[in-house]
């Protein structure tokens, strides 16, 4: 199942938590913390190779909140939620549960995160096209399915 990383016209991408120190600021933040009850989709999902990874595959997975007894071993569960609820702690869910989305908005210029400098990659033309999907992500310039014709390399620069 493809996922699309943009969630709105917004340009909005689904919430990558890449630390346990990201994981703390979003928790703590006002929107966050006035969830209540709600069950969110976070950007992590199980890929072709059946790990988890982030939907931008930029980063390793190096931090998961996972529920006791999470993950499933079900093959249907592929996608992660935030179970903000239930002690924060994430789950496999199948993606077709109508949850919410926690989204992020990645800056427009390079500025300063809490895991050092972010700046946005011009991807535009270097990388193999699919409609109505994110190609590229814009925070590395990495491609996700492989350059355009004459372009070669992981950020499809040569």
């Amino acid at each position: 199942m493809k996922i699309p990383l943009k969630t709105t016209s917004l340009d909005l991408d689904l919430l990558i938590v890449y630390s346990v120190i990201m994981f703390y600021v979003c928790k703590t933040t006002e929107f966050v913390s006035d969830l209540d009850d709600e069950q969110v989709w976070l950007g992590l999902h199980r890929g072709k190779t059946f790990k988890f990874q982030w939907l931008n595959e930029a980063r390793k997975v190096e931090f998961i909140n996972w529920a006791s007894g999470e993950p499933n071993t079900g093959l249907s569960r592929v996608c992660v939620s935030w179970n903000y609820f239930d002690n924060s702690d994430w789950t496999d869910d199948p993606c077709d549960v109508k949850y919410k989305f926690l989204c992020e908005k990645t800056p427009i210029d390079c500025s300063f995160v809490p895991q050092g400098f972010v700046c946005k990659q011009e991807c535009t033309g270097k990388c193999r096209e699919e409609p109505g999907y994110v190609v590229c992500d814009d925070r590395t310039g990495n491609c996700f399915g492989g350059c355009a014709d004459f372009y070669s390399g992981s950020k499809c620069d040569t």
